[in-house]
């Protein structure tokens, strides 16, 4: 239907265009539903003329071209605006709004794939008036606590704090649980690595330190740098000294960061609200890699060739490049058994957890500058305060940007009966596995709800009664 809207004057655009003929009965009685089909041929049309890259003759032809894709997309985004203001110049329940954002529709005749409004919304080239309207902030702020609304009616306390049902913000608080869980493991592996005594027990028989054969089974949710540490390691496990240790160091210190930048999931921002906590994440982010990224540009050559200078005069002419051999050698052969035991933890964690320390102070220094130079001391204070103030606290495309990445996240999360990792592989063996096979053998509309309802009622239900306890009292 799309491409059939291609050619048509989209200054005379009308609904009867924008809904399919003949129309399904089920568009013709749900009101919602239409307007969910009509915004999803807009928003896929729209999408398709900011992603057109077809190849220009001339300079003439490119620029009259790029001229008329841009009034096309400026009349779709009128368009878009014109029917979700007529929409709303009614009363609308938030049963009725969560379907105009969430209702799927098959992206093509006996295709499996569907489409929704919201996966515009999360797009990096989604419309910045429809994303910024206070309506959509606040039923997606709502799907992301509560899910999909039961009825046009709020919910109950109680409900609230009996529902196990899968919301976006308790699957997402299961994972953050989970790979928060690893990285201790992780930290604590690396802190005291087996058969590495500690500080108490120096000069002892190193095989009577504790066995970490456990640790080795948390590989089932692990990165693939640590698994690939892991299983790729010469020794049973990955030791102080070797390549693969490091590997494990690095990830650690990566880990870390990858909290703060809001597009990473899972992160401990999506446990505040998210008006507050996305705008500043994403101000911070963009401040940051605005300065980083040229400066790293400019500067990583010569600091390249300074640092091998001053650790070469440092070592001396002659032994500075074949230490640098010696310590290749050393890195890629496996640990022998005379390494040099320091303190409690090996030396090459303690490097790597200075360069992470400093490395935050510098960024604490950087984020108080770029707060304090560009956040204006005093502002405007509005006799009624609107639910978009705080999204747009620093600047409205900083706004835009974090409801994107909040829309991200939602969207991400808003699944039926999910699977958080570790538990992605009991659906992996359980689940998608025997749904393809059915599919490529008997039935290819087989539907994954027949089998994922009862298995995660078996396996994932019972940690959602903990998790909504928890986030009903931390919320």
């Amino acid at each position: 239907m799309v491409q059939g809207l291609e050619t048509v004057d989209l200054t005379h655009l009308g609904w009867e265009d924008l809904t399919p003929r003949p129309l399904p009965a089920s568009l013709e009685l749900d009101q919602c539903k239409r307007l969910a089909f009509a915004l999803v041929v807009l928003l896929e049309l729209r999408k398709q003329k900011i992603a057109w890259g077809g190849g220009y003759p001339d300079a003439y032809e490119q620029w009259t071209e790029e001229e008329a894709r841009a009034r096309s997309v400026e009349i779709l985004e009128e368009k878009l605006s014109e029917l979700w203001e007529n929409f709303l110049a009614q009363y609308h329940g938030p049963r009725d709004l969560h379907d105009v954002l969430w209702t799927p529709f098959f992206y093509e005749p006996r295709k499996l794939r569907t489409i929704r409004v919201v996966d515009f919304l999360a797009d990096r080239d989604a419309p910045s008036k429809f994303v910024a309207h206070p309506i959509v902030s606040m039923t997606m702020s709502r799907a992301w606590k509560y899910g999909r609304p039961e009825n046009n009616q709020p919910q109950s306390l109680l409900r609230r704090a009996t529902n196990t049902d899968a919301t976006p913000s308790k699957t997402h608080f299961l994972e953050l649980l989970f790979d928060l869980g690893f990285l201790v493991l992780l930290l604590s592996y690396v802190i005291r690595p087996p058969n590495w005594p500690s500080s108490e027990a120096f000069g002892s028989d190193p095989t009577s330190a504790n066995s970490y054969s456990a640790r080795e089974g948390s590989g089932v949710i692990l990165s693939a740098f640590v698994l690939l540490a892991f299983v790729s390691s010469p020794s049973a496990l990955p030791l102080p000294g070797s390549l693969y240790f490091k590997i494990l160091l690095w990830v650690i210190f990566f880990r870390f960061f990858m909290y703060h930048i809001p597009t990473v999931l899972p992160s401990p921002i999506l446990l505040v609200r998210h008006q507050h906590s996305f705008p500043f994440a994403t101000f911070l982010t963009k401040g940051l890699t605005r300065i980083a990224r040229p400066l790293s540009y400019f500067y990583l050559p010569i600091a390249l060739v300074t640092t091998f200078a001053l650790s070469l005069s440092l070592t001396g002419p002659l032994t500075g490049p074949l230490g640098y051999t010696r310590n290749l050698q050393a890195i890629l052969s496996p640990p022998g058994p005379d390494l040099p035991i320091i303190g409690a933890a090996p030396m090459d964690t303690r490097v790597v957890f200075l360069i992470m320390s400093v490395t935050v102070w510098l960024l604490v220094i950087s984020s108080a500058y770029i707060i304090g130079s560009s956040t204006p001391v005093a502002c405007t204070r509005l006799a009624i305060t609107s639910s978009s103030a705080p999204w747009d606290v620093y600047t409205p495309e900083i706004g835009v940007v974090a409801r994107i990445a909040s829309y991200r996240a939602i969207t991400a999360y808003a699944t039926d009966y999910p699977f958080p990792p570790p538990l992605n592989l009991i659906e992996l063996f359980f689940i998608t596995i025997p749904v393809a096979f059915i599919r490529l053998s008997r039935d290819p509309r087989f539907k994954r709800a027949a089998i994922a309802r009862l298995v995660w009622n078996v396996t994932v239900r019972p940690l959602m009664m903990v998790t909504t306890t928890l986030c009903f009292f931390l919320t």
